[in-house]
């Protein structure tokens, strides 16, 4: 089960589920920590067939759940699934900082093509007062309007 399943889950049920995974913490003696109350959570509800078989073979052999069993049930069961908001913050802040990154690279890009341009446009008219042909006017013009839109594309 996932964790949004998890969160949709039916308020009778989930308590269900909940005590039956604080009934057999309670049995074993764990500590009802986070990281513990996830594993037998997810041990009451079922859904993982390695982790109850484990967890029984541990039972059936009278195992005692000491801190370092805890932690690598936890570890090998529940964690690699688990996503902490810290995570999901971090991942975020970094791809927003890489789009923002980029745009501030295509903006300073565009800025600087576009000055560009107004300079290759001014030298035109310059020219257009300096009595030049108008055909080579209209060519002069057309392709600084051909390398404007290239380097708009």
């Amino acid at each position: 089960m996932t964790g949004s399943a998890l969160d949709k889950m039916d308020c009778e049920y989930a308590t269900t589920v909940a005590e039956k995974a604080m009934s057999v913490m309670a049995e074993q003696r764990i500590p009802p920590t986070p990281k513990n109350f996830h594993v037998w959570f997810k041990y009451a509800l079922g859904t993982s067939a390695d982790l109850n078989r484990t967890i029984n073979i541990l039972i059936g052999n009278k195992r005692k759940f000491d801190a370092a069993t805890c932690e690598e049930l936890f570890r090998t069961y529940v964690g690699p699934h688990v996503v902490s908001d810290e995570t999901v913050f971090n991942n975020a802040s970094q791809q927003l900082h890489g789009v923002l990154t980029s745009a501030k690279q295509f903006l300073t890009q565009a800025v600087a093509d576009n000055q560009e341009q107004i300079r290759a446009f001014n030298d035109v008219a310059d020219q257009t007062q300096n009595g030049v042909d108008p055909k080579l006017l209209i060519e002069s013009l057309m392709a600084e309007m051909t390398k404007a839109t290239s380097r708009a594309t």
